[in-house]
């Protein structure tokens, strides 16, 4: 079974002098994304893969969370596709990378976070807000298999 959590970025500034792409986590966002690390560990989450929107906001968000689950955060990878909002390459990312990664974790930002996960689940968007998290689980052995079909809502975790 194949899992995949997708989780929006915590909360952030509001503007960056230099625009929404370095926009970083403000005190409460911090706090947020290591509340979130905390739960997800006591769920026993543990990603085999971490992929994350190169914004500021949201890649220290998997910083954060990913650490608290002892994910190594060098092996963090980036993909523009998460910050662009294209929905078709980051399943196709998944697919493509996943490999023998049971559990992968994917950080965004609204609105493609909740589009995935209203896509890949077969139900309707959810309201998503910063730092929440929703893990789906899909049978195959591997990604291309998995995704190729709905997935189980396993948990929604909201802050």
């Amino acid at each position: 079974m194949k899992k995949l959590i997708i989780c929006r970025h915590s909360h952030a500034e509001s503007s960056h002098e230099k625009g929404d792409f370095y926009r970083r986590l403000d005190e409460h966002g911090i706090e947020m994304a290591k509340e979130m690390g905390v739960r997800l560990k006591q769920r026993d989450i543990a990603p085999g893969m971490v992929i994350s929107s190169p914004a500021a906001r949201a890649l220290k968000t998997a910083e954060v969370i990913t650490s608290a689950l002892g994910f190594n955060t060098d092996e963090i990878i980036t993909d523009a596709c998460l910050y662009e909002q294209d929905i078709c390459g980051v399943v196709s990312l998944v697919k493509n990378c996943g490999g023998d990664a049971e559990c992968v974790m994917l950080f965004g930002h609204v609105p493609s976070v909740r589009i995935l996960a209203a896509m890949l689940s077969g139900s309707s968007e959810q309201h998503t807000p910063t730092c929440s998290v929703t893990a789906l689980e899909f049978d195959g052995e591997c990604w291309e298999e998995a995704l190729a079909q709905t997935g189980n809502l396993s948990f929604r975790e909201l802050l």
